[in-house]
């Protein structure tokens, strides 16, 4: 390797800094010959992976933990509190400068696995609809979506349920809209006064079905109509059938651990 440094520097004319250069080996290599290495190179010896140029220069197979830089560096840009205050739009545009001030090259160099890339789109897609996959804003959109359909293919008489109280509050006219929903509340109600439309409330345990088709929603980017009971995944099948066999349904909760125990003497 000198061999090959020491004419670099005398035909470039250039002297390598040692000081913030580095040398990596293979993770089996025993510490004598990492000593006598840096010994000869005067440069510090760094384990895999490194940061060299903006990539992650890895040993063996590509891993989640390198391109946790990459994700951490999303998550903080578009996670403050103040881009809860957003309009859809505004964040749209965040998501987009985003994305454009993503080192390129990065992805060039080193293809990330599909799993980051799936991290990625859910991180983005939980930011554009402010919240989780169960908030009203989901609920709402499902919703009207749900509606549109019918009306589009010939249905007169819509009876709907929808297990989020602020929602069938706010068509109802019971409550009053919240900002983040206001679009998709003051679209039904046109829809209600058109057709006969009716929106009542049913618990979420009661209302499995819909709940995981919009928990599912956040993971695909695009609508998708499912026409056939054979088209739905997997898990929606099996609760569709335990509402069509009459079997109850439980909602697990995970309770708090205590960190502080009181025993008496």
């Amino acid at each position: 390797m000198m061999d090959t440094l020491s004419p670099y520097e005398r035909v470039c004319g250039q002297q390598i800094n040692k000081l913030k250069s580095s040398v990596s080996l293979s993770g089996n290599e025993h510490i004598q010959a990492i000593t006598k290495i840096e010994e000869i190179t005067r440069m510090e010896y760094k384990k895999l992976p490194i940061k060299y140029l903006g990539c992650p220069p890895y040993e063996g197979r590509k891993n989640t933990a390198l391109f946790s830089e990459m994700m951490g560096k999303i998550l903080n840009r578009i996670g403050g509190c103040h881009t809860k205050m957003l309009s859809v739009g505004e964040r749209a545009v965040l998501i987009k400068h985003v994305l454009l001030s993503l080192p390129v090259h990065t992805l060039a160099a080193i293809h990330p696995l599909v799993g980051v890339l799936n991290l990625i789109k859910k991180m983005l897609n939980k930011f554009f609809s402010g919240g989780q996959g169960s908030s009203n804003w989901a609920e709402a959109k499902a919703l009207l979506f749900g509606v549109n359909w019918c009306i589009d293919n010939g249905y007169d008489m819509i009876i709907a349920e929808s297990n989020s109280k602020l929602l069938v509050e706010c068509v109802n006219d019971l409550n009053q809209n919240p900002w983040r929903i206001l679009t998709e509340v003051s679209n039904l109600k046109v829809q209600m006064e058109n057709t006969s439309f009716i929106l009542q409330r049913c618990y979420r345990e009661a209302n499995k079905v819909a709940n995981k088709l919009v928990s599912l929603s956040f993971a695909e980017p695009h609508n998708q109509t499912y026409k056939a009971f054979v088209d739905l995944p997997a898990e929606v099948r099996g609760l569709m059938t335990m509402d069509r066999w009459s079997l109850g349904n439980c909602r697990l909760i995970k309770k708090k651990k205590r960190e502080l125990s009181w025993e008496p003497p």
